[in-house]
């Protein structure tokens, strides 16, 4: 399983899933279900050299099962390094979603509980967390603006409306959001963008271009 630089060309081999602890095989048409999100700890070199670690979370429906009850949805693996490490589990509930946000990494689990790991210490579990609690059927991703502001977002399954609180790292707490002002959010598939724009235009094409490169 490669990680590819789609600007460079550069392509970094990653360990195979089978090395997670509870697969065995897989089917190639199941990768983007299985495969949810994967994000690097540091932004690498052109040329795929360097010291970083990548963040895989995978699985986020899965069940509980006794055998594996002590392992999360979220796995590590450095460059050069054979199979995936396994974190510990970090919740009652699988992570939702993940984001690196000012040297640390952000987790939020299907419950609406918020996990913040250490960058240099993701082996040793959360360092703290915070209850934020939602429905379980809220769809929760976590995003950074442009100013490095970070952002809950909860969307409902049945309906498209969906509610943004923010994170105020002076007062670790969620401040629910009315109004948005020029921020825009765009949601494709498992990416959120967001940009600070005057004109919902400007938005518009840059996510057109996006989209076209990713079809290159």
């Amino acid at each position: 399983m490669p990680l590819l630089n789609p600007v460079s060309g550069v392509q970094i081999q990653l360990p195979s899933i089978t090395t997670l602890p509870y697969v065995c095989d897989y089917v190639e048409a199941d990768r983007r279900y299985f495969l949810y999100k994967a994000i690097l700890s540091l932004p690498p070199p052109a040329d795929g050299s360097g010291d970083f670690t990548v963040i895989l979370l995978h699985n986020p429906f899965r069940l509980h099962d006794d055998d594996y009850d002590d392992f999360s949805n979220m796995a590590i693996a450095k460059v050069g390094d054979n199979s995936w490490t396994s974190l510990p589990r970090a919740s009652h509930g699988s992570i939702a979603d993940i984001i690196p946000h000012k040297g640390q990494l952000y987790g939020v689990d299907v419950g609406g509980v918020l996990h913040v790991w250490d960058h240099h210490h993701l082996t040793s579990g959360p360092k703290s967390t915070l209850e934020i609690r939602f429905y379980c059927g809220m769809t929760k991703l976590l995003v950074e603006s442009l100013n490095r502001k970070l952002y809950m977002l909860y969307k409902g399954l049945y309906y498209d409306t969906f509610m943004a609180i923010r994170l105020d790292a002076d007062n670790p707490e969620f401040i629910p959001e009315d109004d948005l002002g020029d921020n825009v959010f765009f949601r494709w598939f498992k990416y959120l963008i967001f940009r600070l724009c005057n004109k919902i235009s400007r938005a518009w094409r840059e996510l057109h271009l996006l989209h076209r490169r990713r079809l290159l």
